[in-house]
């Protein structure tokens, strides 16, 4: 089998909270910054996406290791195909003193 594409008919709702964890780890590593060095988050003052992504296919896709040995073979396990969807934002906040 050959070009073989897996989607999720929840993928509005994937992306959207693929996003909403992308802007909650923006601001609080903006936050975590700004508190070392004695300050404080102000208001938002750009605000980019910088690259959606989508990842599909089956489990592991690296081989760790061949091991031989003189048994026979384990039936062949079925891998559930994955789906992933990324999103990335880049925030610059003003600071208070």
């Amino acid at each position: 089998m050959d070009n073989v594409a897996f989607e999720s008919s929840r993928e509005p709702e994937l992306r959207r909270q693929a996003r909403d964890k992308a802007i909650a780890d923006a601001r609080e590593k903006a936050n975590g910054l700004a508190t070392a060095f004695g300050a404080a988050l102000g208001p938002v003052y750009s605000i980019n996406s910088l690259r959606s992504g989508f990842d599909d296919g089956y489990g592991a896709t690296t081989l760790d290791r061949v091991e031989v040995t003189g048994s026979r073979l384990r039936r062949p396990a079925y891998l559930q195909p994955t789906v992933e969807y990324t999103e990335r934002v880049s925030a610059v906040f003003e600071l208070k003193r």
